[in-house]
């Protein structure tokens, strides 16, 4: 399994869209609360469930991993299903926040896999989230929350590839592929 880590507006969207449409990776898709952006498909960018949903899943003991963010619009939940993690494979992909990568790897300290940190700077950030429209307030928080979070991320992941955006993007894909067929 290839586990992709980034910041907000880091590319990791991108990146996982471009390796599974042209590289033969499957995206495992992970489950939230939030709405849906532009553009958005449910079943493809995430599994969209309500609260009420995504909680009887987390009493149904669903979920190997789970987190609540509290956005300026409420409460969000992420969360990934134990079976996608059981039936992973070397084409499986999947975005995780550091804290998801973390638990994944307690509950499965065997699995078989490469992690990826997608780096990208402030300005390069700043920049993407004016581009795709976010809410200010909203991107702001998150910028902020992944300062905290994102803390040390380097030194837990097996690779750390830059996606800034004066950065090839092919280059950046070139280098993903590398990493991903040591």
């Amino acid at each position: 399994m290839i586990i992709i880590i980034g910041k907000t507006a880091s590319g990791k969207d991108t990146i996982v869209k471009e390796l599974c449409q042209n590289h033969n990776f499957k995206k495992i898709v992970t489950y939230t609360t939030r709405p849906m952006r532009e553009n958005e498909i449910n079943g493809i960018t995430y599994h969209f469930i309500s609260d009420v949903d995504f909680k009887q899943k987390i009493n149904e003991g669903f979920f190997t991993e789970y987190k609540s963010y509290q956005s300026e619009f409420g409460e969000w939940f992420y969360g990934t299903s134990e079976e996608s993690i059981i039936n992973s494979d070397s084409k499986s992909i999947i975005i995780l926040t550091p804290q998801g990568y973390k638990d994944i790897l307690s509950k499965y300290p065997n699995l078989n896999y490469k992690s990826i940190y997608l780096y990208a700077s402030n300005r390069t950030i700043r920049e993407r989230l004016i581009q795709r429209g976010d809410d200010e307030a909203e991107a702001i928080r998150r910028v902020k929350h992944d300062k905290k979070d994102f803390r040390g991320i380097e030194k837990i992941v097996d690779n750390v590839i830059c996606n800034n955006k004066d950065r090839p993007f092919e280059k950046v894909i070139k280098n993903i592929l590398e990493v991903i067929t040591k």
